[in-house]
C-alpha cells in the first residue's frame, strides 16, 4: 500500500479509528426504535402531487393518500431501515395517512421489502394540521421504549420530532418546488 506522506503529516494528530458511538457500535434491542415516516420518506409520492391538497385545494389528503401504490421506493432510507433492523433495533412506522389507506400502505410496504413491527396510521377524522408523531413518541417512551432515531421529510416536523429530543434525519425527497421550514 502506497501511502501519501503529505496527508499522513497532516492527519499525523488525529486518531487513526475513532470509536463510534452506541448508536451504531453495540446491537440494539427491540425496545430501542428507530421511527420513520413514509411519504416522501421511504415512498417517493412526486407522481401523485397533482392530488397534494396544498397543489389543489378541492382535494382531500385521503384521495391524495389513496393513489399511494404507485409510488416508487426510495432505496437508500429503506436500506437504512433494514440495517437498523438487521442489527436488532425495532421499526415503527408513523404516517399521516389515514387508517382507511392501510391495506395499500401495508401491501406497498410489502411490496418494497421495508422491515417494521408497528405501522401507526392518522385516525379517520383527525385534523392533517395535528402532529402525530411527537405524541407517539411520548407514548412510547411511556411505554418503556427508547426512540433512537427518526426518519422524516418535512423540515418543520423534524425540528419538532429533535425538540422532542430524537436524533431526526431530515431527507430530502427531491420536492421540485421550496419547502417552508
Amino acid at each position: 500500500m502506497t501511502v501519501n506522506p503529505c496527508t499522513e503529516m497532516a492527519y499525523a494528530h488525529r486518531p487513526r479509528y475513532v470509536a463510534a458511538p452506541r448508536l451504531l457500535r453495540a446491537a440494539g434491542s427491540r425496545s430501542e426504535v428507530v421511527l420513520s415516516d413514509i411519504d416522501s420518506t421511504l415512498a417517493d409520492t412526486r407522481q401523485r402531487r397533482f392530488a397534494c391538497p396544498t397543489v389543489d385545494p378541492m382535494r382531500t389528503w385521503t384521495e391524495y393518500a389513496m393513489l399511494c401504490g404507485s409510488d416508487a421506493p426510495f432505496p437508500g432510507p429503506i436500506r437504512v431501515l433494514k440495517m437498523f433492523h438487521a442489527a436488532g433495533y425495532g421499526i415503527h412506522l408513523i404516517t399521516g395517512r389515514p387508517e382507511r389507506a392501510r391495506k395499500l400502505t401495508e401491501g406497498w410496504l410489502l411490496e418494497h421489502e421495508v422491515p417494521y413491527e408497528q405501522l401507526r396510521m392518522r385516525p379517520d377524522g383527525i385534523s392533517h394540521e395535528i402532529s402525530l408523531k411527537v405524541a407517539y413518541i411520548d407514548t412510547l417512551r411511556a411505554q418503556g421504549y427508547e426512540p433512537v432515531l427518526f426518519l422524516e421529510d418535512w423540515p418543520a416536523e423534524a425540528a419538532l420530532i429533535e425538540a422532542a429530543g430524537v436524533p431526526t434525519l431530515c431527507l430530502n425527497p427531491r420536492y421540485d418546488f421550496e419547502v417552508a421550514t
